[in-house]
């Protein structure tokens, strides 16, 4: 910025009664500044680097005294000349459009710029550096554990997991968004974007100023050193000074490659104005002479305005090295004051971040019943390229099965079986399992699995004593949703006694001998809880094992499966002492209870052979089983009635599955693994296992008479 030439006219009238050379009846006087220079400052604001393979909207800013009537472009290579005429020349701002239909990934155009003002006046072409085209979409990827979560997973809607990814571009990235059933919102994005470096420089005493400090040997020099080695796309430059004749100061400004910018020079240094506290940018309106002194107190550098020379020569440099401040006095007129501090800002010719991570919160979906949705990911670089949309595929299931239950019988007398509930079940994806949870007139809690045939169901209660039964019925999909029907009460009363005379002919007499089964399995949260029944015509007489096993990973279907082998949680019972024999029709009640922290167990839990990680989840299975364990036979310790016949294998039970809602049962008093005594229990060590024993047995047959025959 120079002060501009004047151009004056002047005019005088006189007549008889005015005559020259005296003074003149009436003088006019008319001074215009004069435009002696081209527009200096020129630049592209929009875009940054980046060129859409398409048509482009550019925009800048230009600044001139007379205003800007246009700003030309020249293209290499090629030489080819875009001219951007600018119908408002006062504004400071122009914008043409770039047709780049055709051009490729990568390709790169070398920019030059100049602009004319209004009386055709065109500045020196500035060199702007490289813009290049971007033609490549960027990439969005989902995160493994995120696509763990929705893959083959059933979500329900308190479980909706908040997706992630990573995403990134050649260019530059702009947005993300998901998009789900029409509706799309902006994803959360933490980018890795270039970061401009900032260098302040604030002595801890002010640094005298004054007229001895003279151009050519008096500067007062300060230092910047910048660590980042980016190619420089934008200079801005604070300063603060305080100083009584601050027009006939000069600061200059040369960075680590020689170049140099005069950021103030002496104007009109006949007014005398105090102090600059300024941010110096090229895209600004206001100059740096501009109004009558600033106040160097905080905020600092809290005007803005443009220098005396375009920081834009710097651009396309490295910027890493030590950047050098020169402060003189170039009038000579008597003045004082004082440097405060600066700051060197520089930031990079593209800003734009080009990786990151991302995450998305998917909307709340409502009532779904095994639903299959999909939510769409769009990536937008900054010059518009879109990506394929990234699908991530979920199934969404909070809806509980359909359940109906029918009473079929309200009272009954005392049966082995009596047909209790009837109905159906069904999901919009699959029923998982049916089961009736049975309190007993004891006050006993256990569940039964029903199996689901053609979506009917029905369950046989198997009384144990007469007395009323209170049945509830449930039914879970594989989200885990459960269905309850409220319950049902059935009354078994005591039955009729009616005795039969026993006749046999060519009568084969029956085994005698125990037979051990598992009668329930009950598991909530906090418990499990097993009763076995000797269902054999002979006492149970030698001690056993009773193995549970919690979601095993293979199913027992033998003995000498003990649970360590066949999943990573189970409970294991020693059965002995006091409690044997085991009488025919008697049961007894094993059960286990705790904590994240506890695990307690009655008087015959082993602890050493167990292990439980409470609390059990809904929907767990479990499996028991009797007589379970003897290296040394291939049927346990107790010979049973069914073993001795070749009949099918009947001491493992389940599964059944874990309720959260299941009410707990007492646990029973006892002294835990009681003493050994004569019936020890058998080692469940692996061995080899050997055949039984010959087992002698006394068989009582009836003797029967009849006349003259048998």
């Amino acid at each position: 910025v120079r002060l501009l030439n004047q151009a004056a006219v002047s005019a005088a009238t006189f007549d008889d009664a005015h005559p020259q050379p005296g003074a003149p009846l009436a003088a006019w006087e008319a001074s215009h500044p004069v435009d002696a220079l081209a527009p200096e400052f020129v630049g592209l604001a929009a875009p940054e680097y980046l060129l859409a393979a398409g048509q482009n909207r550019l925009s800048g800013y230009a600044f001139d005294d007379s205003g800007i009537s246009a700003v030309t472009l020249q293209l290499q290579p090629g030489g080819a000349l875009l001219n951007c005429p600018d119908n408002q020349p006062d504004d400071g701002q122009w914008a043409c459009d770039w047709d780049l239909s055709g051009a490729a990934d990568g390709d790169t155009f070398n920019v030059q710029l100049r602009a004319a003002d209004t009386f055709g006046q065109a500045g020196e072409w500035a060199d702007w550096g490289a813009l290049m085209v971007d033609a490549q979409p960027p990439t969005v990827n989902l995160s493994l554990d995120s696509a763990r979560a929705i893959s083959g997973a059933i979500l329900t809607a308190d479980s909706l997991p908040a997706l992630a990814g990573t995403i990134a571009d050649n260019g530059g990235i702009a947005a993300l968004e998901g998009c789900f059933e029409g509706d799309c919102a902006p994803a959360s994005l933490q980018l890795d974007a270039p970061s401009p470096q900032r260098v302040d420089d604030a002595p801890a005493a002010p640094i005298a100023l004054s007229n001895a400090q003279a151009c050519g040997g008096g500067e007062v020099v300060r230092t910047f050193t910048v660590s980042n080695a980016m190619t420089i796309g934008q200079i801005a430059f604070g300063l603060t000074v305080d100083y009584t004749r601050r027009n006939n100061l000069q600061a200059t400004l040369e960075s680590p490659q020689g170049t140099s910018a005069r950021l103030l020079y002496p104007v009109d240094t006949d007014r005398v104005l105090e102090n600059y506290d300024v941010a110096l940018l090229d895209a600004t309106a206001q100059r740096y002479n501009d109004g009558n002194g600033d106040n160097t107190a905080a905020p600092y550098f809290d005007r803005v305005a443009r220098p005396d020379q375009p920081l834009s020569r710097f651009r396309g440099e490295n910027a890493a090295g030590t950047w050098t401040l020169r402060l003189c006095d170039v009038g000579g007129a008597p003045a004082a004051g004082s440097y405060y501090r600066s700051r060197l800002t520089v930031y990079p010719v593209n800003s734009a971040a080009q990786s990151g991570n991302w995450s998305f919160t998917l909307p709340s979906l409502g009532q779904l019943d095994y639903a299959t949705k999909t939510v769409s990911f769009i990536a937008e670089d900054v010059v518009g390229n879109r990506s394929a949309p990234l699908d991530a595929t979920f199934t969404v299931d909070n809806v509980p099965p359909t359940l109906t239950a029918t009473l079929l019988t309200a009272a009954n007398p005392l049966t082995f079986t009596v047909p209790a509930l009837a109905g159906a079940a069904s999901d919009g994806g699959a029923v998982s399992n049916v089961y009736v949870t049975v309190q007993t007139p004891a006050g006993r809690v256990y569940a039964e699995r029903v199996e689901l045939t053609g979506g009917n169901w029905q369950y046989d209660l198997r009384p144990m004593m007469p007395g009323k039964y209170t049945l509830w019925a449930r039914a879970g999909d594989l989200a885990g949703n459960i269905a309850e029907i409220a319950p049902f009460e059935v009354d078994i009363t005591s039955p009729s006694t009616l005795y039969l005379p026993i006749i046999m002919r060519n009568y084969t007499p029956p085994v005698v001998a125990p037979d051990l089964v598992v009668s329930s399995i009950t598991a909530n949260a906090g418990q499990l809880q097993v009763i076995i029944r000797n269902d054999g015509n002979a006492p149970a007489e030698n001690a056993f094992w009773v193995d549970a096993y919690i979601n095993p990973t293979t199913v027992p279907t033998a003995v000498n499966q003990i649970w360590q082998n066949m999943g990573d949680e189970g409970a294991a019972w020693g059965v002995e002492g006091k409690v044997l024999p085991l009488a025919p029709g008697e049961t007894l009640t094993l059960t286990v209870q705790g904590t994240a922290t506890q695990t307690v167990g009655d008087a015959y839990f082993w602890a050493e052979y167990s292990r439980i990680n409470w609390a059990l989840a809904n929907g767990t299975p479990v499996y028991a089983q009797v007589d379970s364990a003897n290296a040394n036979t291939d049927y346990g310790n107790v010979l049973e009635n069914h073993e001795i016949e070749g009949r099918a294998y009947n001491n493992i039970a389940g599964p059944v599955f874990s309720l959260e809602n299941l009410p707990r049962n007492p646990l029973p008093s006892g002294v835990a693994n009681p003493s050994l005594g004569q019936n020890a229990l058998p080692p469940r060590a692996e061995a080899v296992a050997a055949p039984p024993p010959e087992m002698p047995f006394k068989l009582w047959l009836p003797l029967v008479l009849k006349e003259g025959g048998e």
